[in-house]
């Protein structure tokens, strides 16, 4: 048996085109609606993608294996929309799980902080607060030498923020999520 077979040719050649298109048509769709239909892009985009991936792969497969249907070649869409579905689903698990992953990790690291890891909600708002959160960024930053004091104002230290902050702008200007914070 081969290592390398049609089949595998069909489904990443058609893996890679849909996740290709359904990145392209995502950022476009942000661009041109805005971000109060984010999810509906998302999820248009998501099937306009698995549209291609059905697409791409007829044409490799038919191409390469010269087979017209099958089992073989409904094995094969198989795993091409399976593998498509999960590049779609940590693509946007990673967009829009980030942030909500750190304010949960937070949360659950200052409930931990309380005796027997229990907190009443006024324990929580005192101790999960913009006030507090700022100044936890701050001393982290200070702490490790990205950020520094000068005359009583935070000055940065160290050129590898500045260039974070830069490709972190440059990925979101891309994304189509450069009116976001």
């Amino acid at each position: 048996m081969a290592f390398w077979s049609s089949l595998d040719s069909a489904v990443l050649a058609a893996d890679a085109a849909g996740y290709l298109f359904f990145l392209a048509a995502h950022v476009f769709g942000l661009r041109r609606t805005g971000h109060d239909r984010t999810a509906r892009v998302i999820l248009l985009s998501l099937a306009a993608g698995a549209i291609i991936v059905a697409a791409v792969y007829t044409v490799v497969f038919r191409r390469a294996a010269g087979e017209n249907g099958g089992l073989v070649f409904l094995t094969g869409l198989s795993l091409a929309g399976i593998l498509y579905g999960f590049l779609g689903f940590h693509y946007v698990a990673w967009i829009f799980g980030m942030g909500e992953a750190a304010v949960r990790i937070r949360l659950l690291r200052s409930l931990e902080a309380h005796p027997e890891g229990r907190a009443t909600l006024e324990e929580i708002k005192r101790d999960y607060n913009a006030e507090n959160v700022l100044k936890i960024r701050l001393e982290r930053l200070t702490g490790s030498g990205h950020l520094g004091m000068s005359g009583g104002r935070y000055v940065v230290r160290s050129r590898v923020v500045l260039l974070q902050a830069a490709v972190t702008q440059w990925l979101k200007k891309g994304l189509g999520l450069d009116g976001e914070n």
